[in-house]
């Protein structure tokens, strides 16, 4: 059943950050490989800062119509609670460099509570690249609570 538009559109109007290459939010296919990024890499809508390896201390939330977000490690319906990194980003798959968000391995009924929904990451640390060739780290960043430097998907 594919989620209902509105909530998830809201939240990720809510975000400064994006998916490299796309606009508005995307879908992505989860169960594959654990702990590798599924999601190209993650980028500002902006365009600016540049992110090199971005971090997440903070559950992920399950963005569901009609409801308030819920802490994906809070989803009642999964018989093995998620933990609060379920889903985070990865920088494997982009040379240790950037970031995509990835998943860590799914356990007894966590990988159909976690399909079909709308998810959102919010990220606690990023790199800022310098903007020009070599792209080195010019700055580490922390961001504190839920702010806007998160990303919003689907998942099927």
């Amino acid at each position: 059943k594919p989620p209902v538009t509105g909530a998830c559109e809201h939240a990720y109007d809510s975000c400064a950050l994006k998916f490299e290459g796309t606009s508005g939010v995307q879908t992505y296919a989860i169960g594959g490989q654990d702990n590798y990024p599924f999601t190209p890499r993650i980028v500002a809508k902006s365009g600016s800062p540049l992110l090199g390896v971005l971090n997440a201390n903070i559950s992920p939330q399950f963005i569901d119509e009609g409801k308030p977000p819920i802490d994906v490690a809070d989803d009642p319906a999964a018989l093995q609670r998620f933990t609060p990194s379920h889903f985070k980003p990865f920088s494997s798959g982009f040379g240790g460099k950037y970031s995509g968000i990835g998943h860590q391995t799914f356990h007894m009924n966590q990988l159909e509570v976690a399909k079909h929904r709308c998810v959102r990451v919010f990220f606690t640390h990023y790199q800022k690249l310098k903007s020009e060739d070599p792209f080195i780290v010019e700055g580490n960043i922390n961001v504190h609570g839920h702010s806007d430097m998160c990303v919003v998907f689907r998942t099927k």
